[in-house]
């Protein structure tokens, strides 16, 4: 590991489980209104000049740096970025480049500066509203750079942002679906998973708007499920601290809860480990961690009821993509749900094997209607606090 100023970068060679990737070492660095803007950026932006090899006209290969708030590890969101990054870089030749900030938020704007600044870095790709503000920030003073914000929309008023790209994922949606699922199978009849008692619970790693998107998607999918079904919510704090994850998501289950949701990153894992000690249903958050586990730790596995998953290798892979074409569309946000594949939740074997046959039919029924709109899942993104308050008061015990 090289020491770079104020960060750190490391050359990792780790496998990150993606089904389509098949993995390649990175090599480390020591890159009027909206409508107006999109039309501005579609106008300036024709890829850099880049072509579907991965290099610009002159022949130089194309820079992309992934900087991740957290880590490399925690078997769900910045692992699959870093998978994105991993087959974009395999398929298209560029030369890509990882940056593990550690949650350290003294790092986040210097570490978008300094590749801001690298002659060889063409698209920086960030992730969470946690630097939405930094991209506002700094993204104008280098208006020949590309910058990509994923799990975040960018205020397009607030400066000439025409070189940035922005995308929301409709986690709400797939949390609507999780939430459903765990009110029907709580004090489901003969299984030794869960107890008489109609509680489900939340553990999240931070209070902010896209983590309480996620929660009043699962509160609304519960009300749906059974509208008896009580719900305990609690948050950790950060999303790295498995320790307290796991004490937090032992203290639901000793209030009741049999079906807990983890949206926690690393931190989650405790929830996890919790779930598996005590014998109750977990749902696992962006990758389907029961993939991740049935090969290495079998009994944490099988408690893994499903996980709700956010495409974020998909989308990561897609941004590139779309820069090198030459046809990512600056200047705009899109948002991304079950309807474009980009959410969902796990129905893998375990799920199969779990679920009674009369609950996945349920469970694809809902799922249908809200793709054609029939049932609209309220969102915490734009919306008063007051949404989020009330929610969380009508559901608890």
């Amino acid at each position: 590991m090289r020491k770079m100023g104020r960060m750190l970068v490391a050359v990792l060679t780790m496998s990150v489980a993606m089904s389509t990737a098949t993995g390649c070492a990175l090599k480390a660095k020591d890159g009027s209104e909206q409508a107006t803007q999109g039309e501005q950026a579609a106008a300036k932006n024709d890829g850099s000049g880049e072509n579907s090899n991965g290099e610009d006209s002159s022949g130089r290969q194309v820079g992309v740096t992934l900087i991740v708030n957290g880590t490399i590890g925690d078997k769900s969101f910045n692992d699959l970025a870093y998978a994105g990054l991993r087959k974009a870089e395999e398929d298209f030749g560029i030369k890509g480049t990882l940056v593990e900030n550690n949650y350290d938020t003294t790092k986040y704007e210097p570490s978008i500066i300094e590749f801001a600044e690298d002659p060889d870095c063409d698209l920086i790709i960030v992730n969470s509203a946690d630097v939405k503000e930094i991209i506002e920030k700094v993204a104008p003073d280098y208006p020949d750079k590309r910058f990509v914000i994923y799990d975040s929309d960018i205020d397009y008023s607030a400066a000439d942002l025409t070189n940035v790209y922005s995308t929301t994922f409709k986690q709400n949606e797939a949390s609507f679906l999780a939430g459903a699922l765990g009110a029907r199978m709580t004090s489901l009849e003969g299984d030794d998973h869960v107890n008489p008692e109609k509680v489900i619970g939340f553990v999240a790693g931070g209070d902010n708007v896209i983590i309480n998107d996620f929660l009043l998607g699962y509160i609304e999918g519960c009300e749906y499920g059974d509208p008896d079904a009580r719900m305990l919510i609690s948050y950790i704090g950060n999303f790295s601290d498995a320790a307290k994850g796991k004490e937090m998501g032992l203290s639901q289950v000793n209030q009741g809860a049999d079906v807990i949701f983890q949206v926690a990153a690393g931190a989650g894992l405790g929830v996890l480990e919790g779930c598996k000690d005590s014998n109750v249903y977990a749902i696992g958050v962006d990758d389907d961690q029961y993939n991740l586990f049935k090969d290495t730790d079998q009994d944490q596995a099988d408690v893994i009821l499903t996980s709700v998953m956010k495409s974020v290798d998909n989308c990561v892979y897609s941004c590139i993509k779309r820069h090198v074409e030459g046809n990512l569309p600056y200047g705009t946000t899109e948002a991304l749900g079950l309807k474009e594949g980009m959410v969902s939740i796990a129905k893998n074997e375990n799920y199969e094997a779990l679920v009674p046959e009369e609950i996945q039919e349920f469970m694809e029924n809902l799922e249908k209607t809200i793709v054609n709109g029939e049932v609209v899942v309220g969102t915490n993104i734009g919306a008063e606090i007051s949404v989020i308050e009330d929610a969380k008061d009508r559901i608890k015990p």
